[in-house]
């Protein structure tokens, strides 16, 4: 965690909050790849046969990382995304805050 109950976003560091970020996002997108990897067969009719077809030949023919198919760069834009957004947000609360703003 990277704050204890009580303390406020003040006390963090733009490395931490970039990076905390940016693992949120990969964990988050490399949950759903394999997913979003099966539905686009299916939408590009590699798929006419279902879902469940679909998935099974996709493991038995290619093999189970073929569900991670394009994972470096759509882990790599998440990372960075996600990373910025989060940062963002802390520091918009910070700015918030600094106003005069009550507290989250």
């Amino acid at each position: 965690f990277l704050y204890s109950i009580g303390d406020n976003c003040s006390s963090s560091s733009a490395a931490v909050e970039l990076t905390a970020g940016g693992i949120a996002g990969c964990v988050a997108w490399g949950a759903c790849l394999p997913f979003d990897v099966l539905k686009t067969r299916v939408q590009g009719g590699a798929g006419r046969e279902g879902l469940a077809k679909t998935f099974k030949t996709m493991v038995k023919e290619e093999g189970a990382g073929s569900l991670f198919a394009g994972a470096g760069p759509i882990l790599s834009r998440a990372f960075l995304v996600n990373g910025i957004t989060f940062y963002v947000y802390e520091e918009a609360c910070r700015m918030i805050d600094r106003l005069g703003g009550e507290n989250r």
